[in-house]
């Protein structure tokens, strides 16, 4: 049985390094990559296209709601989670909308 590729995207290098020692713990799952950086997020995407993206909303200078545009575009199988501190209904609405 082959794994489940993970991308982790998060601003916070704390949130990455839980979600991929959490996820490593499960032989179901692989990460592939984990990175602070919207614009790499995108190119590792296109590249490697991971099964399931765990992406931040906010993040600078491109946010989720931007990545999540382009992932769309280049990964179309990637499902992505969005994951945020927040808390506003509109910011999983908007994700919702945009995939």
């Amino acid at each position: 049985m082959s794994k489940i590729t993970v991308m982790i995207v998060d601003d916070h290098t704390l949130i990455r390094e839980t979600w991929s020692f959490l996820l490593g713990r499960n032989e179901n799952f692989e990460v592939i990559a984990e990175l602070g950086d919207g614009q790499k997020a995108i190119d590792i995407a296109r590249d490697k296209r991971p099964q399931i993206v765990l992406l931040d909303i906010n993040m600078a200078p491109l946010n989720g709601f931007d990545v999540l545009k382009m992932i769309r575009k280049l990964s179309p199988g990637s499902k992505v989670i969005a994951v945020s501190m927040h808390s506003q209904p509109a910011y999983a609405k908007k994700m919702l909308r945009l995939g």
